[in-house]
């Protein structure tokens, strides 16, 4: 049996990534991979997946078969932190060709206070995945630009995976790539070439994503949501900007006051100095390579980067406006983080050029990055204690269990686990409907006799006895893509006033209802598996026949 066990203090998206995870592990064997949480909503079922991909996840959810779910999401912190660290070399040592300076940008990013907290104190799955993911992308992106764009793949496989991760991070680095291909416009207008392959791999993506991209688009256009309704949002994202100096203040830091800054529940989480200090470096490095442009370039952009969380950024102007559905501006500080770690690699890497100093320089980024975790550590459990998980869980408490008691408990903590709510549909008036309502089916007409109702797995089931046609609104938020049947003939599925399922019935008999999926859900998932085929076999194609020529 899947059990979780929580031996640290749970951050803050904790619940809702572990439950997106046990519903993925639970629904591995349904055709095409269509599902959505049962068990969420207070067994309301929610959506998640239409709009907050897994793909990502599925290696994880293969090996939740067999391991607790705790460990799982154990490997995959140590997993997403290794292929960080790897990632951002990898990136680094192509753009300056330099060991040293990938070595360092490398351990600066991915042990930077941003991600950290993502990893730690936001729990932010999501978003932690998408910043191993950024580098590559920027790797993808480099090859084209400097002329190697015959790897053009590498660029529609690493936007691809991190589409299928955060699409808020996929639509913040698009906006970096404009800005990147603006600055390097030059090397597009001499060789128009490369911008057609841009375009190629932009096409590529868009095939191989089609699994997660067009069955959200189709919820979006079938009903109106909460993430679409700024009146809903539970903060705005100019409640998360402040003034020049304590924003500065709390790039470098997290300022004592924050909680009280702030007056709710959020945060505003730091870049740290670890990654301050090295940027000015700057100032004792005197060559004036082609290398240090682009080292120069990146504190340029990650300057920008923090600018946004600033009260006077003008979010509330065109096209600053369109961008506002990232909720925090200070997403953009993981942003800052990498581009910081890529120009403070290099400066370290121009000062330090022997082994004795890189020894010693080594010496003192270790001891600051002990600085670092203790801090982390130390917020991340007072934070714990504020958001009151004071509860202790048996090693042998099931997931589900644990979930319910604790909702019981304090129903905010089943609130968390649908975030912050923002795949509700906009009937739906709130949580609290859905908490006071409880488990029941409601019929219009009073002689109407229910019974035999339940729920097994994502499978609502009743009996019915009607004298004259009625309808019946049953315990589930609606999405489209829900069936009915009654004594195994099919019934329409539409949504009722208050954002949940509703059907007509006219006859006695037995009643199921089960989220089915779509056309275009199925549709999608196999021009998604069509397109990785053809593009493993291009790369294979590729390989071989320069392997060939060699031979």
């Amino acid at each position: 049996m899947i059990t979780l066990y929580i031996p640290f203090a749970p951050g803050h998206d904790f619940y809702f990534h572990c439950g997106r995870l046990q519903a993925l592990i639970d629904n591995l064997g349904n055709p095409f991979l269509i599902y959505l949480d049962y068990d969420a909503a207070n067994g309301y079922g929610y959506f998640t997946k239409a709009f907050y991909p897994d793909v990502m996840l599925i290696p994880f959810a293969i090996l939740g078969k067999f391991i607790p779910l705790i460990y799982v999401y154990l490997i995959m912190l140590f997993s997403i932190t290794v292929l960080c660290g790897i990632s951002s070399y990898l990136f680094v040592n192509y753009l300056f060709k330099n060991s040293f300076a990938a070595a360092a940008s490398s351990l600066l990013y991915t042990f930077s206070v941003y991600r950290l907290n993502c990893l730690y104190e936001r729990a932010a799955l999501g978003e932690s995945i998408s910043l191993m993911l950024i580098p590559f992308v920027l790797l993808g992106l480099c090859l084209i630009i400097k002329g190697n764009y015959k790897k053009w793949y590498i660029l529609a496989i690493a936007y691809s995976l991190l589409i299928f991760t955060h699409l808020i991070s996929s639509v913040l680095i698009f906006v970096t790539v404009i800005i990147l291909l603006t600055v390097n416009y030059r090397s597009l207008i001499r060789e128009p070439k490369r911008l057609g392959y841009l375009v190629l791999a932009g096409i590529v993506t868009i095939a191989i994503t089609s699994y997660y991209l067009f069955p959200m688009l189709e919820q979006m256009a079938s009903d109106t949501f909460y993430v679409e309704d700024k009146s809903q949002r539970l903060v705005a994202i100019t409640d998360m900007t402040f003034n020049i100096s304590y924003t500065m203040q709390s790039v470098i830091s997290y300022p004592d006051d924050i909680y009280t800054k702030l007056n709710v529940w959020y945060f505003f989480p730091p870049i740290g100095i670890l990654l301050i200090m090295p940027v000015l470096l700057r100032f004792f490095v005197r060559n004036k390579s082609g290398q240090l442009k682009y080292a120069d370039i990146s504190v340029i952009i990650g300057l920008i980067c923090i600018t946004p969380s600033f009260d006077i950024f003008p979010w509330d102007v065109f096209p600053f406006r369109l961008l506002d559905f990232i909720q925090f501006p200070w997403r953009l500080f993981g942003f800052s983080s990498l581009f910081f770690a890529i120009a403070s690699g290099y400066y370290l890497s121009q000062i330090l050029k022997t082994t004795k100093k890189q020894l010693i320089g080594s010496i003192i980024v270790f001891a600051v990055f002990v600085f670092t975790y203790t801090i982390i550590d130390n917020d991340a459990y007072s934070y714990s204690e504020r958001r009151g998980y004071k509860y202790t869980v048996g090693k042998d408490t099931p997931l589900r269990e644990q979930l319910q008691m604790h909702s019981k408990k304090d129903s905010l903590l089943v609130y968390w686990r649908v975030a912050g709510r923002e795949y509700f549909p906009t009937k739906l008036s709130s949580f609290d409907y859905i908490w006071s309502r409880g488990d029941t089916v409601k019929s219009k007409n009073a002689t109407t006799s229910i019974s035999g109702f339940r729920k097994n797995k994502g499978i609502t089931s009743l009996d019915i006895d009607v004298y004259i046609p009625d309808s019946l609104e049953l315990p589930l938020v609606y999405y489209k893509g829900y069936a009915a049947e009654i004594d195994g003939k099919r019934l329409p599925v539409n949504e009722s006033s208050k954002g949940l399922v509703q059907i007509p019935v006219y006859k006695q008999g037995h009643v199921k209802v089960w989220y089915n999926g779509t056309i275009i859900q199925r549709i999608s998932y196999c021009v998604s598996i069509i397109s990785i085929v053809i593009l493993c076999l291009y790369i294979f194609r590729d390989f071989f026949r320069k392997k060939f020529r060699i031979l």
